[in-house]
């Protein structure tokens, strides 16, 4: 009878620790497909741009809306922000959302490339190149380094602590179906500029 007992004991004890193994796992596999649902979701929105629907967007109310946008922002950061047309009646053909969404992005990018400059600045500026429109998003922040400067438009790939680093591949995905490219000068010390061409 007593050896009954023990085994009956033992075999409770074992019961009890496989069953807080299972629990752990089951954690660590919720925990890990959380993150792997996100994942999916963020690499469906980068592998499934919708078609732009394209119509007529008059590039210098699109940069004044944004800067509007963005005013507080930028006011909260000490971020002076300059618009720069060529001419006040440049037109693109685009889809004004997801452009809107490629230009917000690079703007909250820029916002976030300050340290402790004294002058800050955000250039939006627009001109034509042999037919072409360019906008540009430029800063006087730190700038990227080359290693950096490479991978920027890999998926995934960021240099901020927060930041999915979807965001400028998923900009080249929306330039890449209008047609467009979008390419990115850097020096450390001095700046960025995004420079997006239709």
């Amino acid at each position: 009878g007593e050896l009954d007992a023990k085994i009956k004991k033992a075999e409770l004890q074992l019961q009890k620790e496989e069953a807080e193994d299972m629990h752990l796992s089951l954690q660590t596999i919720s925990k890990r497909s959380a993150g792997l649902i996100r994942f999916v979701k963020e690499f469906k929105n980068l592998t499934h741009v919708p078609k732009p629907r394209l119509a007529e967007v008059e590039v210098k109310c699109l940069l004044e809306e944004l800067a509007m946008l963005h005013k507080k922002e930028l006011a909260d950061h000490g971020i002076t922000v300059e618009l720069k047309l060529q001419t006040n009646d440049l037109k693109v053909s685009a889809d004004k959302t997801m452009i809107e969404q490629v230009l917000i992005n690079l703007i909250k990018n820029a916002i976030q490339a300050f340290d402790s400059q004294l002058e800050k600045k955000i250039l939006l500026s627009a001109h034509t190149n042999e037919g072409h429109v360019i906008i540009s998003v430029k800063d006087n922040g730190n700038g990227i380094d080359a290693d950096a400067l490479e991978k920027i438009f890999i998926p995934f790939f960021t240099t901020k602590k927060t930041g999915s680093g979807i965001g400028l591949s998923l900009s080249r995905q929306i330039m890449r179906q209008h047609g467009g490219q979008i390419s990115v000068k850097s020096k450390l010390g001095e700046g960025t500029e995004f420079v997006l061409r239709f």
